[in-house]
């Protein structure tokens, strides 16, 4: 395929098999195995994967001024072109919901973790106000317990990525402390 009127039109590689599979045989005869078994299939193959690579950097080279489809490093210089220069990646941002006792002090840059190691620092100080109050399965409001039944309190506190970029977007709920490494009872965010 390839270029078109319309554009760039790159084959999958399964198309690119079946067309040099169709060569061979045009060449050496319809009774020619080409399947991964036999050694013309695996030269079809080898040969397959070569033009699909060719492929792909003909695509990247016909997409790369183009503002809307170019990548990375041609995106700049298409937009150095026009006065346009990228902006900086910057660190992700989330709200922590710390519970812990009432009057426990959170202090700025307090850190805490995903589970693969996304690191995130509290921006502020935060101190936990008296026992929070949640609903209960009938509505009523009753206190915060932790899980050994202790009254217990809530705040909310922004924390930052130690990294900027994509690494730090994570998943809600999956900044958590279970265990009260700072004096409290776990957080979530």
């Amino acid at each position: 395929m390839g270029l078109t009127d319309k554009g760039f039109d790159r084959e999958e590689l399964d198309d690119i098999r079946e067309g040099v599979n169709q060569r061979f045989k045009e060449s050496l005869g319809d009774s020619l195995a080409t399947d991964d078994a036999h050694r013309f299939g695996q030269f079809a193959g080898a040969i397959s994967v070569g033009k699909n690579l060719v492929e792909q950097l003909a695509e990247l080279t016909y997409n790369s001024p183009y503002t809307l489809r170019g990548r990375d490093q041609d995106l700049d210089i298409s937009g150095s072109d026009i006065g346009v220069s990228r902006t900086p990646a910057t660190a992700a941002t989330v709200y922590l919901q710390i519970d812990a006792d009432p009057d426990t002090v959170i202090p700025e840059g307090t850190q805490y973790s995903t589970a693969d190691g996304v690191v995130f620092n509290t921006l502020d100080e935060a101190k936990v106000p008296g026992v929070a109050t949640v609903k209960d399965d009938t509505g009523a409001d009753v206190p915060l317990t932790d899980d050994d039944g202790n009254e217990i309190g809530r705040v909310t506190v922004q924390a930052q990525a130690n990294e900027p970029g994509v690494s730090g977007n994570v998943s809600a709920g999956t900044i958590t402390d279970e265990g009260g490494s700072d004096g409290s009872e776990g957080i979530a965010g």
